[in-house]
């Protein structure tokens, strides 16, 4: 006969489920490791309705983050900027433009503070000159103008 025993996640666990999630698993499993290792708690009442309430608290953050990532995006979108870069005589820059100089020109032109990793950058900039480029930031597309300018 074997028991069960109601336990909150504390940590994502794999095969098992994510952070804040009630689960249902085996006694041993519960007390012998995800109780002892602080992955779970034993789900009392009292616990359920915490996790309940920070459960809705964590949904809000997160719609009001999703609401600051859209206002940026349309802060951002067709937006001009300007970076300046070494280039030889014929307009060629000796190094592609990367997605740090972009982040970087967008704070230094607009005051937005980005985050590389929320962002994603397909195309390659080798030449002086305008360039209308698109970025995903947080899912949702964006065209930007960068303007290269031969550095001296």
């Amino acid at each position: 006969m074997s028991y069960f025993m109601k336990i909150i996640l504390l940590k994502d666990i794999i095969n098992l489920g994510k952070k804040g999630e009630l689960k249902n698993v085996s006694d041993g499993y519960a007390l012998n490791f995800l109780i002892p290792q602080k992955l779970a708690l034993v789900a009392s009442s009292k616990k359920i309705n915490e996790l309940a309430v920070m459960t809705q608290k964590d949904q809000e953050r997160q719609v009001k983050a999703k609401d600051e990532k859209n206002k940026i995006a349309l802060l951002l979108n067709n937006k001009k900027i300007h970076l300046d870069k070494k280039a030889n005589e014929k307009g060629y820059l000796f190094a592609a433009i990367s997605l740090d100089e972009i982040i970087a020109g967008i704070k230094n032109e607009l005051g937005l503070e980005l985050v590389k990793s929320e962002l994603k950058f397909e195309n390659r900039i080798k030449e002086v000159g305008e360039h209308l480029i698109g970025l995903n930031y947080a899912g949702q597309k964006i065209s930007l103008t960068i303007i290269v300018r031969a550095k001296k």
